[in-house]
């Protein structure tokens, strides 16, 4: 998928206010919205003066992540001329289970589920908004067809892995340890299309957490 086609998709799925709301698409360059084992996602943007509104955030960055390349300290700055740039402990760990995992964050596509950003999660929250997000992801979805859907906290009310989990029909459930839960889902794309994929959820980023033997974890429950 191209950002044109992209630009598109948003333009058809989120209506104009929704569109109007400051947050982030893409935490990864448009070059992988295509065929990939992952698709990473968070719960949703935090708010902070970086995030444009969504019709008129970047979509036709190449070779880029947020977790590698995007300075969140400093609103909109540049990190190739920042003195200060450094990365955050929330983009340190992100890249730690992409680490585990074998990937690579510029390779490797990730968003999040609801566009628009918030300072926390329950303050975002709202079904008819996660429905319009969604039909977002049923398009994207339907591009990397993914292997494996990892999500960036795996709470049992209000995460990634707990809103996933309500658009899966569940073909098998499996246990969960203390740090990491799955289950195999399949997913109810656009035209008929059917998508089973693995889901994983681990601690969400922004608290101290351990990526070790994720691997393992993801290879004995999949």
């Amino acid at each position: 998928m191209t950002d044109i086609e992209l630009r598109k998709v948003l333009a058809e799925c989120l209506p104009e206010n929704t569109l109007k709301r400051n947050g982030q698409i893409l935490y990864s360059g448009i070059e992988t919205l295509r065929p990939a084992k992952f698709y990473f996602v968070g719960f949703n943007p935090a708010e902070d003066d970086s995030n444009l509104p969504l019709c008129s955030v970047p979509l036709n960055r190449r070779r880029w992540s947020a977790y590698t390349q995007q300075c969140w300290y400093h609103p909109r700055c540049d990190p190739t001329v920042c003195p200060d740039f450094k990365m955050r402990p929330h983009q340190q760990r992100v890249q730690g289970i992409m680490r585990e995992l074998g990937a690579i964050p510029e390779e490797t596509f990730a968003t999040n589920l609801i566009f628009v950003e918030s300072r926390s999660a329950r303050e975002i929250y709202d079904p008819a908004l996660f429905e319009i997000c969604w039909r977002v992801h049923k398009k994207m979805l339907a591009v990397v067809k993914p292997q494996f859907v990892v999500c960036l906290g795996n709470g049992e009310r209000l995460s990634a892995f707990s809103l996933v989990r309500r658009k899966a029909d569940y073909r098998e459930k499996n246990a969960a340890c203390r740090t990491f839960k799955s289950f195999v889902g399949t997913f109810h794309l656009d035209n008929g299309l059917e998508l089973t994929a693995n889901v994983v959820g681990v601690h969400h980023p922004s608290y101290p957490m351990s990526p070790n033997g994720l691997q393992h974890w993801v290879s004995q429950n999949s």
